[in-house]
């Protein structure tokens, strides 16, 4: 599998960014950067900028009223989304809506596969977001390593340190690569679809734990401090462990599923 993106999805990221620059307020990405809840009326903000562009429902099908976007497109733009600290899009409940035959969604019957296909953009949504916020620790890390002195020396010409610094960058990858397997898979049959997923779903959540954790021992005391960032998207990344499923569920589903194969 070519893990590299394509020329139209180089495209596609730069012109995300071109847009976050452009479209999110530094207010917003400033209180998502530390940790703070957003006002209703923020999100609707928010909202509303992404709607403006079409991108409120990034992964619907044109049909649906969404752009479109293929599953890589969807990992791109939440990967974005979180290392500029874009608020992701709350969901959202329908009460007591009517609706006729026509607003089906999938075959009659098979509801439960449809749910289970959609499930899956889920965690496609959380192991890109987990990616970027692991690209956003390991910058403030970098930065934090180049910048502190403490004793007439930057601490990070320490060996030791340089060595841990090392480890974190390379552990980034393999999530990174698991992340986009599973973009590539999301539309898959079921039984390679639901592998793939779980198989990102556990590195992400081993992965980023370690990550986390290795960030702010890397900064030390200063690393669970409030103000600071880098102690809010720690706290993200063990979250999204344990969301849709911990390591330990995802590698047990990804063992079922080996034994179908």
């Amino acid at each position: 599998m070519d893990l590299n993106f394509t020329a139209e999805e180089e495209t596609f990221r730069t012109e995300v960014l071109d847009f976050l620059r452009a479209s999110l307020p530094e207010d917003i990405a400033t209180r998502m950067r530390a940790g703070k809840r957003l006002t209703r009326g923020e999100m609707a903000q928010w909202h509303h900028t992404l709607n403006q562009k079409g991108w409120l429902a990034n992964h619907w099908p044109t049909e649906y009223g969404g752009p479109g976007g293929t599953p890589v497109e969807k990992f791109i733009f939440e990967n974005e989304c979180a290392i500029a600290g874009a608020p992701r899009v709350v969901p959202f409940i329908l009460d007591k809506v009517t609706l006729g035959a026509d607003a089906l969604v999938g075959a009659e019957g098979k509801g439960a596969e449809t749910l289970e296909h959609l499930t899956g953009y889920g965690l496609l949504a959380l192991v890109s977001e987990a990616v970027g916020a692991m690209e956003v620790a390991k910058a403030h890390t970098l930065e934090y390593l180049r910048t502190r002195e403490p004793f007439g020396m930057k601490i990070g010409t320490w060996q030791a340190l340089q060595h841990r610094m090392a480890d974190l960058l390379l552990d980034i990858e393999p999530a990174r690569s698991a992340a986009i397997g599973a973009a590539a898979a999301v539309d898959a049959p079921g039984v390679e679809r639901e592998r793939s997923l779980s198989a990102a779903k556990h590195s992400i959540g081993q992965i980023g734990t370690r990550v986390a954790e290795e960030a702010i021992q890397l900064h030390g005391g200063i690393g669970m401090t409030w103000e600071l960032p880098l102690a809010h998207y720690a706290k993200r990344l063990v979250m999204i462990d344990h969301q849709m499923g911990d390591e330990d569920h995802h590698l047990t589903r990804y063992i079922g599923f080996g034994k179908q194969v």
